[in-house]
């Protein structure tokens, strides 16, 4: 939606509006008169009034998009003007700002292997304005050069050159406000430069496009009454006029010809337009590739949650087999482009690049590899290695909640491990979400085909996360990591068995029979002194006191896992087995017992 109210407002000239009021998605602009003369090709007959507009998404056909609702008050058909410009614009301006990614859709680095291609002089392409000039609002010998960008990708000898969306820049040679009714204003431009794929700044010379205005070597000049361009609508919009007592306007979108100034050696990247020769540059764009091949490639998509040193949880979105990509990290949002494996990313402050990213998978496409650096990432620039990791315990596979059929994946119920101690779940019939709790901990996750991913936190944490997968036994076994269960995260198997049951619904947690394992009573050790335990006839579910430790736990065939806590935190917990009736020996340590490298021996001897 961004996009689409971003070239909304750069319209709103071409027919004579100003901004007067924005909030949220609802927009108010008013008729210019001082703009009147400059937009008089949109037939404009009113020189007051009001159009409202709220942007809101939408559908269409199956398609998701953005509506524009138009509420005119002015004479004319300026809700159709408007709404056929605001659509032009969308069409033919790149998402993202070339000024922070001037290599184009993509800010990637061709590999080393690229092919170095020389361009011959005279080469041609077009570029657009990317947001429109008023002599209103521009001082002569303005500093801040115009901001354009390449139409479409330009390929040569079958390579592509420049991408589409690439950085272009222009110069106002002259830009002098409207005087008088004998002396309005004037724009003049000059075409200066436009960024190969290989970041080169390559030298250009403008060209006179579809004009019939003064053109000059190098500059587009605005005559008196005369010059149109091929920019926003069909058929041409005025462009710039040195008018009689009006302002200049040159429309956001007025296309350029462009002419490589001089032969230059570009190490280029594949492309998939045909072979061209001097001064005809082949646009290679991706739905040609797309139709060679009879549908589109396989692109990487990195939609998810993602850890990134030293920036936290990063989220990015990217619509199937689209290029583009946006996200949000904390304090930054994030725009990018995917280009077949690689991916570059762009986090900005506001409108400023803060850094830049380009990374490729690692093994998967749940680990990306690569550099960074702050700024732009340029040839030979200073850069630092950057490794991410998807987050695959976050949330849902993209898709329904519901599961994938009536006989999916259920684990609602009681289960017991030795690294979670009792795990209580719960899982709506035919929902893949799952919530409950452990020892200390809240429990959520979802199942996913047979796998069941479960998070365990407390205090809105992410203490750890785990990947399961049913056994023959209908125990779940798999990995557990620290944190967030992270594509490169470094794991540990781990086990959950259900509650045995005696044979009924209702007795979940009880022992299998009736000769199992039993600790009620009191027990001494030398590490924890003596212990009072609890177990009721027939429960798995074991609890005490010890030494001014809470003790809770539970039986598991001839096994014994115990946790020791104060004030609900864990602190130790112990793995044991029973030898005989009267004597439990095993290991405890602190935290988790299970994987952990500090375990003691422990031994708990009946008292009687």
């Amino acid at each position: 939606m961004e996009q689409v109210k971003a070239n909304l407002l750069r319209a709103f000239p071409t027919l004579a509006l100003r901004l007067t009021k924005e909030k949220g998605g609802l927009i108010e602009a008013k008729m210019d008169s001082s703009l009147a003369g400059s937009a008089s090709s949109v037939e404009a007959q009113a020189t007051r009034g009001t159009i409202y507009i709220e942007l809101a998404p939408g559908k269409q056909g199956g398609a998701s998009g953005v509506v524009l609702r138009i509420d005119t008050s002015v004479i004319g058909n300026y809700a159709t003007a408007l709404a056929d410009e605001v659509d032009c614009l969308v069409g033919l301006l790149s998402p993202v700002d070339p000024s922070s990614n001037p290599r184009g859709l993509t800010s990637l680095s061709p590999p080393a292997s690229a092919r170095e291609v020389s361009v011959p002089a005279k080469t041609v392409f077009k570029v657009a304005l990317r947001d429109y000039l008023y002599t209103k609002d521009l001082a002569a010998n303005a500093s801040a050069g115009p901001v354009l960008e390449v139409v479409e990708d330009v390929a040569v000898d079958g390579v592509t050159v420049f991408r589409k969306g690439a950085l272009a820049k222009g110069k106002l040679t002259e830009a002098a406000a409207a005087k008088s009714a004998a002396h309005g204003g004037s724009l003049q431009l000059a075409l200066e430069s436009a960024t190969a794929v290989d970041g080169q700044e390559i030298a250009v010379e403008g060209g006179s496009g579809k004009t019939t205005g003064e053109f000059k070597p190098g500059v587009y000049q605005q005559e008196i009454n005369s010059a149109t361009v091929a920019g926003g609508m069909v058929g041409g919009l005025l462009a710039a006029l040195t008018v009689k007592g009006y302002e200049a306007l040159i429309p956001a979108g007025a296309t350029f010809e462009a002419q490589v100034a001089q032969p230059v050696k570009i190490k280029a990247e594949p492309g998939s337009g045909n072979a061209a020769g001097p001064g005809q540059a082949v646009p290679a764009t991706s739905r040609q590739s797309e139709a060679a091949s009879g549908g589109p490639a396989s692109v990487l998509n990195v939609s998810g949650l993602w850890s990134v040193p030293g920036f936290g949880l990063m989220r990015l979105m990217q619509a199937p087999w689209e290029k583009a990509v946006i996200g949000r990290a904390e304090g930054y949002d994030i725009e990018g482009a995917v280009e077949e494996t690689r991916v570059a990313l762009r986090f900005m402050d506001v409108s400023y690049l803060t850094y830049s990213l380009e990374l490729a998978p690692k093994g998967d496409a749940n680990t990306l590899a690569g550099q960074m650096a702050s700024g732009q990432i340029r040839p030979g620039g200073k850069t630092k290695p950057l490794e991410i990791g998807r987050v695959l315990s976050a949330s849902l596979p993209m898709g329904s909640g519901k599961s994938e059929s009536a006989g999916g994946l259920s684990v609602n119920g009681t289960w017991y491990s030795r690294d979670w101690g009792k795990v209580t779940l719960v899982q709506v019939s035919g929902e893949r979400e799952v919530a409950g709790k452990a020892k200390g901990q809240a429990v959520d996750g979802f199942v996913n085909g047979t796998h069941v991913i479960l998070n365990f936190s407390s205090q809105g944490k992410v203490n750890y996360s785990a990947d399961l997968v049913p056994k023959g036994d209908g125990a779940l076994a798999g990995q557990y990591s620290t944190g967030y269960m992270l594509g490169n995260s470094q794991t540990k198997p781990t086990e959950m068995s259900k509650a045995e049951s005696a044979g009924a619904a209702g007795d979940a947690g009880k022992s299998g029979s009736a000769g199992g394992l039993n600790v009620e009573g009191t027990w001494n050790s030398h590490d924890w002194g003596t212990m009072k335990l609890v177990q009721a006839a027939g429960q798995q579910d074991v609890t005490g006191k010890s030494r001014g430790w809470d003790i809770d736990g539970f039986v598991s065939g001839t096994h014994l896992i115990l946790y020791f806590s104060t004030r609900g935190i864990v602190s130790y917990s112990a793995e044991l087995t029973a030898k005989g009736d009267d004597t439990i020996e095993g290991q405890y340590a602190p935290g988790q017992v299970s994987g952990n490298p500090k375990t003691k021996p422990m031994e708990m001897r009946r008292q009687k």
